[in-house]
């Protein structure tokens, strides 16, 4: 056993593979909701970039991690099935092929799994996949029949100009081989000619023959090898032209040249003779077509010819021609311009005729135009170049991604991604820059490698909106956006710092923000020697590399903040465990079955252990009888299956001493970090002495209150009664002493105006004056009215009335004083028929008083004032709203103080009265108002009088 265990040992700890055992945890439903590691090789940790994972719980770590991953583990616990597939882990930015089984037997819920690490070998499938769609794209649009085949002979893609031919899709044809579509002694044919490609890694140049779908074809074949980024070659690819007719015509070129000039035309080739002896050339229209010339102005001479060569290709077809003369085959590829400048690649091949002593005299062949072949291999050369780029720029941005778990401060890290970027990227120089928040707004460079020689002691860069904010580097921090240099030359931005970019070679730049909590802290710059050097893949992969340095930048931060925390959470800990040992109450802790797991000194003692260490593991059924147990039992598991805390219970113990005490007692769910509920904590106080106390002082306090409460409400009472008395005492005198200085003047000037008015009798001038006297002593009368009435305030004499009557008839009176000046709105019908106690003349100057203030209150608007009522079993509520000038706030709150009014001809008792009036009634009087937005008043009135 101790040898086996040794080997399995050795076997877990040299795997490459990230190796763990899990046990999987369900909740109530038998639902799959998180696992907890068991176990972990030394490789686990390379492999996930989680640290510290055995004991703890996946949710712990990663609480983001997808269902998908506990859903397939749970059915391989529950249904002992392994699984092999490979998926993404987002919440840990990977992609794994894994490999699970259960250990033990089928109660057992432990996991095996194998797996690893293939994030960069998906994205590299995606690079490639995006690059073969572009090359597939390309191929595409060619009319030539083209194909892409590996070292094995097998089929990885064919354009649509072959799918046609062959009558297979791509997707059927992929993976098959030559043997497949056609016969043995065809298809060794083909793969000799794909050997030679392979074996000499160069491209060759072939006829080949196919029974394809539409017949008999004939190709001339150009196949050339598919190498990687390393130089390896892993393909073949092969660019084909149909020259089934050409070949058919050549065989009957002997037969009819008529014939064969028709079949070139059609085929898109021409023919040519040429005349070695006397140096001259005949061509057919065709040639003169891809040539650029005109039959009528062609002499046939060679400096004709020669004229229309590319001058970098003339020195080939002389030679070809040389070489033709003594071989008696002609075989070139050459550029023609044509008279408006345009580049046409042309295909020509011949054969010599010789006299009988063997003498080469003339010479017959046919040309046509490559021009479209040679695009193909020019993007696909191109698209080779740059994919090999894209490759480059790939492994920077995965290096940079490992250097993260590597590194172990921020500088270092920074450094390296800047060093990665040069050696794989190959541009000339990077670096890093953080934007400070001083007054001047600079960016600071922190890392770079490169070829820099002093650059970043000159460029003192900001990210203001100066002339050094507005550079790709500032603009970039300050909008959050890329920014591209294509050519440091002509960029009326860089001006301030091209002197120096030009000395160092540099021709371009881009610039990516670092981005965290939605703003730029910095940026990385990347400066190369060519002018507008970056695609637009290349773009996204250098954008994708800057998002994962500002998660490593960030993460490093996050991670210094995290140690320190952890730090000051153990020294908080410690306060806190000197702390809870040292409190008389009780604190403790227990687990999802009441067991306890750790508690305090006092605990300890309360339930007579010797230390707290001697109660873990215990339940109060150890200390408590059976039945205050179950009690305490049932509580805390309600409390964890609910979630739900009981706070200041009032708890009675009995322990086996038979001793007697009450604990003021709080329950609350202990949860992990994934927030499932993993037990409780408890906080109990010994309050027997304190309950025994308060007892005695509720029932002397109760005894106190009500004395106090029945002995003070007397003397409020009979302090009211004493201030009410003694106003009313005062206005009382105040209104006999008014009433009486006043009428006696009054009644002087009310018999002295009728007098004069009765001598001068018929005097219309007079008329007025007489009018306007009797008016004013009418309205000085009111007021002493007024107070007279105020002061001899009487108790209501109550009636059973219909409280809408009176408002009827209240609002009648008031819509004939103002003549139809006012609009007055009635919505009576909830209280039609209800009958209430209460003073009929109060009710009436009630109501009269509060619809003239309405009246009073419009001005200079077409006057509205609504009417409204309600009630329910106890009341009824009058409101009247008017669309008058409204109250100001300070106002309000003086409404109803005696002798307060805002009107000039107000005494300022009305309101006074309506509220003693309504006070006495047992009713409530308010108002609502805004300036400008009119006011509302609320009347609110008992159904039956409570004395």
């Amino acid at each position: 056993m101790g040898q086996s265990e040794e080997r399995y040992r050795a076997l877990f700890n040299f795997l490459i593979e990230g190796f763990c055992i899990i046990e999987m945890i369900f909740d109530d439903d038998g639902k799959p909701v998180d696992y907890r590691f068991l176990e972990v090789n030394p490789a686990f940790e390379e492999q996930t970039g989680l640290h510290g994972a055995e004991g703890k719980l996946m949710r712990e770590i990663a609480p983001e991690h997808e269902a998908f991953w506990f859903e397939t583990y749970g059915k391989i616990a529950l249904t002992g099935e392994p699984a092999q597939f490979e998926h993404e882990a987002k919440a840990l930015n990977r992609w794994f092929e894994v490999r699970a089984f259960r250990m033990g037997k089928a109660d057992n819920r432990e996991v095996a799994i194998c797996f690893k690490d293939i994030t960069k070998r998906k994205h590299s499938e995606a690079g490639m996949l995006e690059n073969t769609r572009l090359l597939q794209d390309v191929i595409d649009g060619s009319n030539s029949p083209i194909f892409l085949k590996d070292v094995e002979g097998k089929f990885i893609t064919i354009n649509a100009s072959l799918e046609s031919m062959l009558g297979m899709s791509r997707e059927e044809i992929k993976g098959k081989t030559d043997y497949d579509i056609a016969s043995k002694e065809v298809a060794d044919y083909w793969r000799a000619h794909d050997k030679q490609v392979l074996a000499t890694g160069k491209a060759i140049q072939i006829e080949e023959k196919a029974d394809l779908k539409d017949g008999h074809h004939v190709f001339l074949a150009n196949k050339f090898p598919l190498m990687d980024a390393t130089g390896k070659i892993y393909g073949i690819g092969a660019i084909s032209h149909d020259i089934t007719d050409r070949k058919r015509a050549e065989e009957a070129f002997q037969e009819n040249m008529e014939r064969l000039d028709l079949a070139l035309i059609s085929s898109g080739m021409a023919t040519f003779d040429w005349d070695i002896l006397n140096n001259k050339r005949v061509w057919s229209e065709g040639v003169h077509r891809l040539m650029g010339t005109k039959s009528e102005d062609f002499t046939g001479s060679a400096d004709e010819f020669f004229r229309i060569i590319h001058p970098e290709d003339k020195s080939i077809v002389q030679a070809s021609l040389a070489r033709a003369v003594e071989t008696g085959d002609y075989e070139t590829a050459y550029r023609a311009v044509w008279p408006d400048s345009s580049i046409h690649h042309i295909a020509s091949r011949g054969k010599v005729h010789r006299d009988n002593t063997g003498r080469a005299v003339s010479m017959t062949g046919l040309c046509w135009d490559v021009t479209e072949q040679k695009r193909i291999e020019e993007v696909l050369r191109e698209n080779d170049k740059e994919l090999r780029k894209l490759n480059r720029t790939l492994k920077a941005l995965s290096d940079s991604n490992q250097a993260i778990m590597r590194a172990d401060n921020e500088n270092d890290y920074l450094n390296e991604v800047c060093q990665n970027i040069i050696q794989e990227c190959g541009h000339a120089m990077v670096w890093v820059g953080f934007a400070e928040q001083d007054e001047a707004k600079t960016v600071r460079p922190v890392a770079q490698a490169g070829f820099e020689e002093g650059y970043l002691k000159t460029v003192n860069i900001t990210w203001d909106e100066t002339d050094r904010g507005r550079g790709p580097t500032g603009t970039a921090i300050r909008t959050g956006q890329l920014c591209i240099c294509r050519n440091m030359l002509t960029d009326p931005d860089f001006e301030p710092w091209r002197q120096e970019a030009v000395k160092r070679g540099y021709a371009s730049s881009i610039v990516f923000p670092l981005m965290a909590y939605g703003s730029a802290f910095g940026a990385i710059m990347i400066y190369s020697k060519d002018p507008d050097p970056f695609s637009e893949k290349e773009v996204q992969l250098l954008s994708e590399l800057a998002n994962d340095l500002a998660y490593g930048i960030t993460s490093i931060r996050l991670r210094v903040e995290r140690d320190k925390i952890e730090e000051e959470l153990k020294r908080e800990r410690k306060v806190l465990h000197t702390f809870i040992n040292n409190i008389p109450d009780y604190v403790y802790c227990k687990d999802t079955q009441s067991k306890f797991i750790i508690a305090n000194i006092s605990t300890a003692r309360a339930m007579k252990c010797q230390s707290p260490e001697d109660l873990v593991g215990k339940t109060d059924f150890d200390f408590y009888p059976k039945k205050l147990a179950d009690k305490y039992f049932a509580d805390e598991q309600e409390i964890i299956r609910t979630s739900l805390p009981k706070m200041g219970m009032e708890e009675e113990l009995v322990d086996q001493n038979a001793d007697i005490r009450i604990l003021l007692t709080s329950k609350v769910p202990l949860l992990d970090n994934a927030g499932l509920v993993i037990g409780l904590v408890g906080i109990g106080r010994d309050i027997t002495q304190q309950k025994l106390a308060e007892d005695i002082l509720k029932r002397d306090k109760e005894t106190f209150e009500k004395l106090v409460q029945e002995r003070t409400q007397d003397l409020i009472e009979t302090q009211m009664e004493l201030d009410r008395a003694k106003r009313l005492s005062d206005i009382g005198t105040l209104a006999a002493t008014v009433a009486h200085e006043l009428r006696n003047p009054l009644a002087a000037i009310a018999m002295a105006a009728a007098n004069i008015q009765r001598k001068i009798k018929g005097a219309v001038s007079f008329e007025r004056h007489f009018h306007t006297i009797e008016k004013k002593i009418t309205q000085s009368d009111l007021i002493i009215n007024n107070l007279l009435f105020y002061s001899r305030l009487r108790k209501p004499s109550l009636q059973n009335i219909e409280i809408h009557s009176i408002l009827e008839e209240c609002v009648d009176l008031a819509e004939k004083q103002h003549n139809g000046k006012i609009v007055f709105e009635r919505r009576f019908d909830p209280i039609k028929n209800i009958v209430i106690e209460a003073d009929v003349l109060q009710m009436h100057e009630i109501f009269s008083n509060l619809l003239n203030n309405a009246c009073d209150a419009i001005v200079d608007v077409m006057g509205r004032i609504e009417i409204t009522t309600k009630h329910d079993e106890a009341f009824v509520k009058i409101y009247i709203k008017d669309n008058g000038e409204g109250i100001s706030k300070e106002n309000l709150k003086q409404i109803f103080e005696p002798f307060f009014t805002t009107k000039a001809k107000g005494t300022g008792l009305g309101l006074t009265v309506c509220y003693q009036v309504m006070k006495m009634h047992g009713g409530t009087i308010g108002f609502t108002s805004e300036p400008g937005q009119g006011t509302v008043v609320e009347i609110v009135l008992p159904k039956k009088h409570h004395s």
